[in-house]
């Protein structure tokens, strides 16, 4: 007796747990419960459907419960990415009619090649956001019941193109991101004085910038008297030849001072005796020569700041097609500008940090 009341208490505990089961699985929409598997796993309960782009889907659909009239139109599935709907397949129900206590049962064999065909491709692998949708009408309005779910395409992301683009893609952004490592370190080396004039082919077209810089358009800068209508009395030249003649010569003895600092054969202070020059002039030269290398870090820090945009870009479209391919997670719009900014600002933010660290390095150095 005490045996049997056990397996009647036992049977009745499973029966219970798969009528329970039965109620967790199936969707209360407002006209009618629903019940949808696909692969025999139901929907209610799945966070991420997996699907073999070789393989079928067995899709069960079943409608029961409904206290009025509906008409069933179409069940449709649409994919997105980056909340975008990129491919839409939907199966027609024959506007089928049922009467309230009916039921509806429709399986519905779907060949996921052709589901996930996406023009004259196929949907690559990785992980999506995906809304079924169920249109109906009950008392002569058009209804949608809708659910979100994931969808996960399996398969090796680097055999799709894709996954192939994807690994092209991060071979580049690679390379940009070593490039962008090397041109920092080049560029707080050089205002360390570590190394010599950063890009020579444009060491004279800084130096002529710098050169005119120091040109003060009220004084003669040989004799230092003021011009009277545009000429130096003392020099008995026109104030545009004055600053002509000065601006080549201290163009020509910036090179020099250059190339002498640059191959160690001078300091600072034995300048002015090796070109021969005066304390006022070499003290022009020197200015020259520090403005001309101030111009070079800022304009190679513009082209590293170009340089790390593209880089940022690079890493995030990398980071956008892995996440995805790779089946890590869905990624939304919010998602999407997030891993951008935070791709390209990154990058930005450490070549401006080393642009300020490497001028005011340069400012502190004496050449």
């Amino acid at each position: 007796m005490v045996i049997r009341n056990i397996i009647n208490g036992v049977i009745f505990a499973l029966v219970m747990s798969t009528l329970l089961l039965a109620v967790n699985n199936t969707v209360r929409a407002d006209d009618f419960s629903l019940r949808l598997t696909i692969n025999g796993n139901d929907i209610s309960a799945m966070e991420t459907v997996q699907i073999d782009p070789d393989g079928e889907l067995a899709i069960d659909l079943r409608i029961f419960d409904n206290p009025r009239d509906i008409t069933l139109h179409s069940l449709s599935v649409s994919v997105t990415f980056v909340d975008i709907s990129i491919l839409t397949v939907s199966e027609s129900l024959g506007n089928h009619h049922m009467e309230p206590g009916d039921i509806y049962h429709r399986e519905i064999p779907v060949n996921s090649r052709e589901l996930l065909k996406l023009g004259d491709a196929t949907l690559t692998t990785g992980k999506y956001r995906s809304q079924i949708r169920l249109e109906y009408t009950v008392s002569d309005r058009v209804e949608v019941w809708s659910q979100w779910i994931n969808i996960q395409v399996t398969g090796n992301p680097l055999l799709t193109p894709a996954g192939g683009a994807g690994a092209v893609i991060s071979a580049l952004t690679l390379g940009a991101v070593l490039w962008l490592a090397k041109g920092l370190s080049s560029l707080y080396q050089f205002a360390m004085g570590n190394l010599e004039s950063l890009a020579r082919g444009r060491v004279v077209g800084s130096i002529v910038s710098a050169a005119r810089k120091r040109i003060i358009k009220e004084k003669c800068p040989v004799c230092g008297e003021r011009f009277k209508n545009e000429y130096c009395f003392t020099c008995k030249k026109s104030a545009k030849e004055v600053h002509r003649e000065y601006r080549d010569r201290l163009q020509d003895l910036a090179q020099q001072g250059e190339k002498l600092l640059a191959d160690g054969e001078v300091t600072y202070d034995d300048l002015c005796t090796k070109l021969g020059i005066s304390g006022q002039l070499g003290a022009d030269v020197m200015a020259v020569i520090k403005d001309a290398r101030v111009f070079r870090v800022q304009g190679f820090a513009r082209r590293l700041m170009v340089r790390a945009v593209f880089t940022g870009i690079g890493i995030a479209i990398s980071t956008i097609i892995w996440i995805t391919v790779g089946g890590f997670a869905v990624l939304g719009t919010a998602a999407l500008v997030a891993i951008l900014v935070a791709a390209i600002v990154i990058p930005l933010a450490v070549t401006w940090g080393l642009r300020i660290k490497a001028k005011r390095a340069l400012q502190r150095s004496a050449i």
